[in-house]
């Protein structure tokens, strides 16, 4: 059994010292991932918007007896 390291930035069992991350700066593989998430909400946001806007005209129209 290994002893406990007291260091708050040691690594974690079972991950060799060289595998543990050295700096706080995102990797490019996690810039891409936040950028495509980004697109997507984005893309989700556009939908959800224009069936809100569907969705008023619809009501408005009804109310105005243009069915």
């Amino acid at each position: 059994m290994e002893p406990r390291r007291s260091e708050p930035d040691a690594a974690k069992p079972g991950v060799p010292a060289s595998d543990a991350p050295t700096s706080d700066a995102p990797t490019s593989d996690a810039q891409e991932f936040i950028r495509r998430r980004r697109g997507r909400n984005y893309a989700l946001f556009a939908v959800l918007l224009a069936l809100v806007v569907l969705f008023y005209a619809i009501t408005i129209l009804k109310r105005a007896g243009l069915q």
